[in-house]
């Protein structure tokens, strides 16, 4: 398989995951229908937009889903997941299984992905970054960040053969600017 089938397995995964399209429950950024803490309390969408560099709309709560989604989703969207009701104990755990998960899954798609850096030091307890999304567990609490930009991955990809990486980081710092604006907000 080549970094083209990869791109647009990963655009129609994406299409496949916009809320607009899906029969989920929807709500504004202020709160979740199950009244716990939204995740869209961590970030604003001004926040969001300016990491990206783009106007981002109202975000959309789905659970502890809150998703980001330019009006042109092919433009970039950003989705927070964040879990609060659990024990310190139980959060590291998952936190484990969660990075072991996506160790294998970096295994599995070697060659497809570029290598994440793994371990990133300064943000909660324990962060670590795989196959394009941020992972923080900071005591109790574990959320995780993906930024998704098709079109400026496709342009990357087409510029030089380091596309890829130089994509990588670009999410990379991008997550992480992210998740130093969310931590405080835990």
């Amino acid at each position: 398989m080549n970094w083209t089938h990869a791109v647009f397995g990963a655009l129609a995964l994406c299409a496949a995951c916009d809320s607009k399209s899906s029969g989920a429950a929807q709500g504004s950024g202020s709160g979740s229908a199950t009244g716990k803490q939204s995740p869209c309390a961590l970030l604003t969408k001004e926040e969001v937009g300016q990491v990206m560099g783009m106007v981002i709309p109202e975000p959309t709560v789905d659970g502890s889903d809150c998703k980001y989604i330019a009006a042109n989703a092919t433009n970039g969207s950003a989705m927070v997941t964040a879990t609060w009701e659990k024990t310190e104990a139980e959060a590291k755990a998952d936190y484990g299984a969660t990075t072991g998960a996506m160790a294998v899954g970096g295994q599995l798609t070697k060659g497809l992905m570029p290598d994440a850096p793994g371990a990133i030091a300064g943000l909660g307890d324990e962060a670590s970054f795989a196959m394009y999304f941020l992972h923080v567990r900071k005591g109790s609490a574990l959320f995780q960040i993906s930024v998704n930009l098709p079109n400026r991955m496709i342009d990357m990809m087409k510029q030089s053969q380091g596309g890829p990486e130089k994509y990588a980081a670009l999410v990379l710092e991008m997550d992480k600017t992210l998740a130093a604006k969310a931590l405080p907000r835990l």
